[in-house]
């Protein structure tokens, strides 16, 4: 039987000795448009693996290389070194030595296969080594190993069947997937076959939308039952507020062991008290989020030793949210040729726009108004919560507040990040007053052109990209990446003759919006390329529902928790503002219509959608300019959700009644705010 060993997954209990604690650790790496999960190993260090006894046929494979963002800064020559190390002794069996600044032949990954046939029934230990020149500089000395694995031939051996009649429940999600983007809700081009067969044995709903087109936020709703002003998250960085009644705590309830498996080191657990609410957290290895094959991996590892109870578990995977690629082959499934080629040229000044750091892509696209001295308010939020942070009266940081850390006193103006917390405190006092100063928005401007080096890191696939069609379709790779993530799964409950028995359901927090003639590539705004998700549920075989079904009407995602409480059999009487919809799935009949309300980045804005319309408006409390308003040109904007186009806004009795739902609901959001305060 062929096996493969990822020393990724083993770098967690592996000896490292480096420099400082971030100089090793798991990230997706890019170079020359090629990604790879990689092991960051910044010189001088060294990482010594677990034992791993060797069967036949055994090859290392692996790449090295330095990072694309640091091939025009790198002083020194960069060694990469492997050893073997047996019980007996330990020999170097590779040595490479790369110099991208000088050597244009070193810009890229260096791929090896080593043959380890002769270690064939020992128990070695792998070493990797990074270094530079004594007493060399170490600056921009940024080394990467890819994806360094071992596949050989292992005996086969026959594990005890484990008897497992249990209910197990899946929730598998991806990050800024729209529904369009999925062959099975009609997409012309995008492979899916994973997916494809789950709505084909299952149920999809036709009319999902989320209640949030922010990640947590979204996510919360999802787990509570519950719309973003009763649970309280609309930013991004809150937390998860522990004391309402959520799925997993009422699974637990019934006997459920609940796992969370995460590819966002964001939503992991380790701010956002996620792990007070599962059973079981997975560490996420990399920084900020990791590839989904690894996510899969880790999962299914802590699976295979589940207690001898129902389990609940939600992976949560990262792969599509943009702007990312995915590894080959899926990176050339829909782009061929090169995206520099001028003679391609698309859309060129659209590839500019793309950002990478959320908070600087808001500030970014708030600038020409705050240049006016005009105050923003999601913009005046981030700043508040960031100099919170910086002061010490906050653990929730909001992205920017994390990256001022790691830039330094470059990015707080030489002050400590206390002293500095309090200069911003008092900028941010005056926006509040309906003034931005000059100083502010000079630092605005100087914190984003610091963050140039972090995107231009992140985003190195796009350097030189002149084709807008290139970033479009990588999206398209990553779809179908995630795919492969929920074919392994169904494929390892096949074989272990669980995927009857089980009830999974594949969806999105979000979607996002790909091309904006303002802002490209976000999902900031309420529409329905943001807030209409897929869904698609496969049934527990002895649910009796009949496979192949589609629903129509609109589903909810606070409707998720009651729903699968019913599917499940299990009572409860708690007090959710989401519907069960499980006599529609079991009957195949449409869901009864109704409004479905949405709200926006930290309540700017909220949303009303009656198929085939949707309707977005400005809060009107809201004394300032909003993203929605800087976005979109409009407080108010009527959407065909079929076309994803805008209308005429004054469409007549449609849009009054759209306008009075969304007064009477927003009047309940008003009333249960003050009734909060």
């Amino acid at each position: 039987m062929q096996r493969t060993e990822y020393l990724v997954d083993l770098l967690q209990t592996s000896a490292i000795d480096s420099p400082a604690e971030d100089c090793v650790h798991v990230e997706k790496m890019i170079l020359g448009r090629e990604t790879e999960t990689a092991v960051f190993q910044h010189p001088p260090s060294s990482i010594t693996f677990p034992s791993i006894t060797i069967g036949k046929h055994a090859m290392l494979s692996f790449g090295c290389g330095i990072k694309q963002v640091a091939w025009p800064h790198v002083k020194n020559a960069v060694r990469f070194t492997i050893s073997v190390a047996t019980t007996s002794e330990r020999k170097v069996i590779f040595r490479a030595t790369l110099q991208p600044r000088r050597r244009k032949a070193d810009r890229g990954w260096h791929r090896h296969e080593l043959d380890l046939a002769r270690f064939q029934g020992q128990s070695i230990r792998i070493v990797l080594q990074t270094q530079v020149g004594w007493r060399r500089s170490t600056e921009y000395a940024w080394a990467g190993w890819a994806n360094p694995r071992i596949v050989h031939e292992l005996s086969e051996s026959t594990a005890p069947a484990r008897r497992d009649p249990h209910p197990h429940i899946f929730l598998i999600t991806a990050d800024a997937l729209a529904a369009r983007y999925l062959a099975c809700y009609g997409h012309p081009t995008v492979q899916t076959p994973g997916i494809d067969r789950l709505a084909a044995e299952g149920v999809l709903v036709e009319q999902a939308w989320s209640q949030s087109c922010m990640t947590f936020g979204s996510y919360v709703s999802m787990l509570t039952g519950h719309y973003p002003h009763e649970h309280g998250v609309t930013r991004e960085w809150q937390p998860f507020p522990v004391s309402h009644v959520s799925l997993p705590r009422g699974l637990q309830s019934h006997g459920y062991h609940t796992l969370f498996a995460a590819s966002s080191r964001e939503i992991s657990g380790r701010n956002n008290h996620l792990d007070q609410v599962f059973d079981e957290v997975l560490p996420t290895f990399s920084n900020p989020m990791q590839d989904g094959g690894l996510t899969s991996r880790q999962f299914i590892r802590a699976f295979e030793n589940r207690p001898d109870q129902s389990c609940f578990c939600w992976l949560q995977y990262f792969d599509v949210h943009p702007p990312s690629m995915a590894p080959a082959p899926f990176s050339s499934m829909y782009y061929s040729g090169d995206p520099t080629d001028h003679s391609r040229e698309y859309l060129r000044s659209e590839i500019d726009r793309i950002r990478s750091v959320e908070s600087a892509l808001i500030i970014g696209a708030a600038m020409p108004l705050l240049e006016k001295h005009g105050p923003v308010a999601e913009v005046l939020d981030i700043l508040e919560d960031t100099a919170a942070v910086l002061m010490g009266r906050s653990d929730y940081p909001p992205d920017l507040a994390e990256h001022l850390v790691n830039l330094g006193t470059r990015a707080t103006q030489g002050r400590s990040p206390n002293e500095f917390g309090e200069w911003l405190s008092e900028q941010t006092e005056q926006m509040r007053a309906g003034y931005v100063s000059d100083p502010l928005v000079r630092w605005l401007k100087e914190v984003i052109k610091l963050l140039e080096r972090t995107e231009s890191d992140i985003m190195s696939w796009l350097s030189g990209v002149v084709d807008f069609r290139y970033p479009l379709d990588m999206y398209l790779s990553t779809v179908s990446y995630f795919d492969e993530q929920v074919k392994r799964l169904t494929s390892y409950l096949r074989d272990q003759n669980l995927y009857d028995q089980s009830l999974i359901i594949v969806t999105a927090p979000h979607g996002e919006i790909l091309y904006n003639p303002t802002i490209p590539y976000h999902h900031f705004l309420l529409a329905p390329d943001t807030l209409h998700v897929p869904l698609i549920m496969k049934l527990p075989k002895q649910a009796g529902a009949r496979s192949g079904t589609r629903i129509n009407g609109v589903f909810d995602l606070v409707d998720l928790f009651p729903t699968i409480m019913d599917i499940q059999e299990l009572k409860h009487s708690f007090r959710l503002s989401g519907v069960s919809r499980w006599n529609q799935i079991k009957s195949g009949e449409n869901i009864p219509g109704h409004d479905s309300f949405a709200t926006g980045m930290h309540q700017t804005s909220h949303s009303v959608c009656r198929p085939p319309y949707l309707l977005a408006r400005k809060n009107a409390d809201v004394g300032m300019v909003t993203f929605h308003e800087r976005a979109t040109g409009r407080q108010e904007v009527l959407y065909d959700i079929n076309s994803g186009d805008t209308r005429d806004e004054d469409s007549g009795a449609l849009v009054e009644s759209l306008r009075e739902s969304l007064s009477e609901w927003r009047h309940g959001v008003a009333t249960l705010s003050s009734a909060h305060s």
